[in-house]
């Protein structure tokens, strides 16, 4: 099954959320998780709380004074929160950092304003961004679940062109506005781009989101129902060198040494 971004929030006693968030100082790269989870729906809701706690399994793996992993959490029948997984004590914890009012995450402004937010507090030399929702890649969005878009937010549905907005460019004293990568919002190109969510790696998203990143990974047909394995993903974002390549094995891989040859009937 597709992951149709089936989950709830993350548990309240978890978060461990600061009066007054301070900037972070500059780390090695900033990763933002950018969950569209509401789609009305609440049945697999275990689904997340699994991803949620191997992001924070993967981030006891990882050197925290040289990266962030900072998550945009949108579930059903919760608002939205702005968390960041950082090691506190000896453990790792995660902060809510800010808690929105009701907003639809696949508002091209709402999504520029989180990732300027995260820019914002937490400034790194480099940027990756992780994408889990249900898609279906490029064709147009529509009122129908299974057309072809990204995310599903209360049968609200992106187009990949979506992705672009109006930039203010000056030229020669003069001020214009042109089509810009939403992910203009990040200070220089992403690493890259881990769409974990269906049908995102066509050759129309590649070229849409072009100049947005170095890499992107994802799947050209549907991805297993749970999703990434976390654990093992998450510190590989933080690599530098075959950076691409470590996700996407880390993410390959663990399927791999799970297949019989049986095709699975649920999302276990």
């Amino acid at each position: 099954m597709g992951l149709a971004a089936l989950f709830a929030a993350c548990e309240n006693n978890e978060n461990e959320g600061p009066e007054g968030p301070e900037p972070r100082e500059q780390v090695g790269r900033t990763v933002l998780v950018y969950i569209v989870g509401d789609n009305g729906v609440s049945e697999l809701s275990s689904l997340f709380k699994v991803n949620f706690s191997d992001m924070k399994a993967g981030m006891e793996e990882v050197d925290y004074s040289k990266c962030n992993l900072v998550v945009y959490s949108e579930m059903v029948n919760d608002v939205p929160h702005l968390i960041s997984l950082k090691q506190k004590n000896g453990k790792v914890v995660a902060d809510t950092l800010f808690t929105y009012d009701e907003q639809n995450p696949l508002d091209k402004e709402v999504m520029a304003s989180v990732i300027s937010q995260t820019v914002s507090y937490f400034p790194a030399d480099s940027y990756g961004f992780v994408f889990l929702s249900h898609s279906s890649s490029w064709v147009p969005a529509s009122n129908n679940a299974n057309s072809r878009s990204i995310g599903y937010y209360r049968r609200t549905q992106m187009n990949i062109p979506d992705f672009r907005v109006e930039c203010p460019v000056e030229a020669d004293g003069i001020l214009k506005f042109e089509r810009c990568p939403l992910f203009s919002a990040f200070p220089k190109p992403l690493k890259f781009i881990l769409f974990d969510s269906c049908n995102m790696q066509s050759v129309e998203v590649a070229y849409e989101l072009r100049d947005c990143a170095e890499y992107f990974i994802g799947s050209p047909t549907e991805i297993p129902g749970p999703g990434a394995p976390y654990k093992a993903v998450v510190p590989e974002m933080f690599t530098e060198t075959n950076l691409a390549t470590n996700i996407a094995e880390a993410y390959y891989g663990y399927y791999e040494k799970s297949y019989t040859g049986v095709a699975p009937v649920s999302n276990e």
